[in-house]
This record gives C-alpha cells, sequence and structure tokens, in this order.
C-alpha cells in the first residue's frame, strides 16, 4: 500500500455557515506534524454587535483564514465585516 504525504497549507482556519438568524463559526487548528486537527464551535446571532463578537473571537484565535457558506445575500454582512481582517477571504 502506498503511503501518502500531507502537508498542512493553513494551520488555523474557520469555516462558517451562515443562516438567516445565526452564523455557525468552527475554527480548525492542525499540527502540521501529527496532522491532528481540533476544533471549536460557537453560534452567533446575525445582528451587526454578534458579528462583531464573531470578528473579535476569531482574532483572539488568531485566525485570519475563513471561508463561508451562505444561502442567498445572507453572507454580505458578514463579509464586510470580516473583510479586513481575514486573508482568506474572496468573493
Amino acid at each position: 500500500m502506498d503511503s501518502q504525504q500531507f502537508e498542512v497549507i493553513r494551520p488555523k482556519c474557520a469555516g462558517l455557515d451562515v443562516h438567516k438568524k445565526s452564523v455557525v463559526a468552527a475554527i480548525c487548528t492542525s499540527d502540521p506534524v501529527t496532522l491532528t486537527a481540533t476544533y471549536q464551535t460557537k453560534v452567533f446571532n446575525t445582528t451587526n454587535s454578534d458579528i462583531a463578537a464573531l470578528r473579535d473571537w476569531l482574532l483572539a484565535q488568531d485566525c485570519h483564514d475563513v471561508c463561508m457558506e451562505s444561502t442567498g445575500k445572507y453572507w454580505i454582512p458578514i463579509f464586510n465585516i470580516l473583510e479586513h481582517i481575514c486573508i482568506g477571504m474572496e468573493h
């Protein structure tokens, strides 16, 4: 059996599942040697103050790479608040 070599490209990144009234955020931290991943998950409301709290949580965790999944245009306010702190956000 062939062994595969993996490389951790983003040691810490977040995924956001954006809904009309909530955002589920998960930060994945990967150990580059063991490839072991640990996860932290939080749920935020979609009010401006909670989106700011999401931003503050990401910054407190030193997480600057974010991807998100959203139905419709619910992602736009999230993007507007996070785009200045995230290096991995593109639309």
